[in-house]
């Protein structure tokens, strides 16, 4: 149903498919015209932030330091991957939503 209550709820939205928001990105990597080479380095930097939405405390310096370099080397893989954790039945921690919302608002102009 989409609900998620407590510290380090997660939620997902039935008919999904399952996949995570990380998941997600991976698979659309090879769509979105980036070298091969920044393509693995987004790939990389899509999972360390995972790793940090699966841990009990996720780091938001750590979060913040890989969002750069997905922002740096496939934006459009960025979007793509706040956009998904901003959605309200991602399959994503509080301490993500937290993380992904506090970057995006030191971003605004």
């Amino acid at each position: 149903s989409g609900i998620a209550i407590g510290r380090g709820a997660r939620a997902s939205v039935s008919g999904s498919g399952g996949g995570s928001p990380f998941q997600l990105v991976r698979e659309k990597l090879p769509e979105l015209g980036i070298d091969e080479s920044a393509q693995e380095e987004a790939e990389f930097a899509v999972r360390q932030i995972e790793k940090q939405d699966a841990s009990a405390e996720p780091d938001i310096d750590r979060i913040d330091r890989w969002l750069g370099v997905l922002e740096e080397v496939a934006p459009a893989a960025l979007e793509l991957l706040v956009d998904a954790v901003a959605n309200p039945g991602a399959a994503v921690s509080a301490g993500m939503r937290l993380a992904i919302k506090t970057w995006r608002q030191a971003r605004k102009p």
